[in-house]
């Protein structure tokens, strides 16, 4: 049987409530807190099928798009860098 896990809703925030002011600290703390699910759910970043993000400011991009790189892998075919 196919098992599928939807992620959804996840933010730049610590297990103890805090955030961080720095959009890329706040990026990779995101793609942390989605790792945290996929691993409680027997699953990890290698079964992602698609990943979407919402960002506030074109300003950030640039440091979402450098997190989301580094924590996929290069290895990955996702697109690079921002557009």
């Amino acid at each position: 049987a196919t098992r599928m896990v939807f992620v959804s809703g996840q933010l730049g925030v610590r297990p103890d409530g805090t955030c961080d002011t720095d959009a890329y600290a706040q990026a990779v703390q995101c793609l942390k807190n989605v790792r945290a699910v996929l691993h409680a759910s027997g699953m990890g970043v290698e079964n992602i099928v698609r990943l979407n993000a919402y960002v506030k400011h074109d300003s950030n991009l640039k440091d979402y798009m450098r997190a989301r790189d580094e924590w996929l892998g290069a290895d990955t075919q996702w697109p690079r860098g921002p557009p």
